[in-house]
């Protein structure tokens, strides 16, 4: 649960394959960033990913957890990221509340 100035805003889990990084398991990332942890850690580089963004509405468990009535709208994002040998290393899902959240996508140009 990711919270801005005391307000939840983000309900996120995040899954990683134990075997690629053990440690990852005991860490605090309160005020550190997965993927940097990854880096430096466990020598583990993501490079790529796949999201998908989705409207939602908020089960009762989602609900009480962000504070917001059941069946509130909520903006789903669901991926997966790519290490540099193209193994997957994280599943990422998360729910954040759409009166909170604003997502800016910036389209690059890879081939002519």
């Amino acid at each position: 649960l990711r919270s801005v100035n005391d307000t939840p805003i983000q309900l996120v889990t995040t899954y990683l394959p134990e075997k690629l990084c053990p440690s990852a398991l005991h860490a605090d990332f309160t005020h550190q960033s997965l993927y940097a942890y990854l880096r430096a850690e466990c020598g583990v580089i993501i490079v790529s990913g796949n999201r998908n963004i989705e409207a939602v509405l908020a089960n009762k468990d989602e609900a009480k957890l962000l504070e917001i009535p059941v069946g509130a709208p909520l903006i789903l994002l669901d991926s997966v990221s790519y290490a540099e040998n193209g193994i997957p290393v994280e599943y990422y899902h998360a729910v954040h509340r759409s009166d909170r959240a604003r997502f800016e996508v910036n389209l690059v140009r890879t081939t002519q």
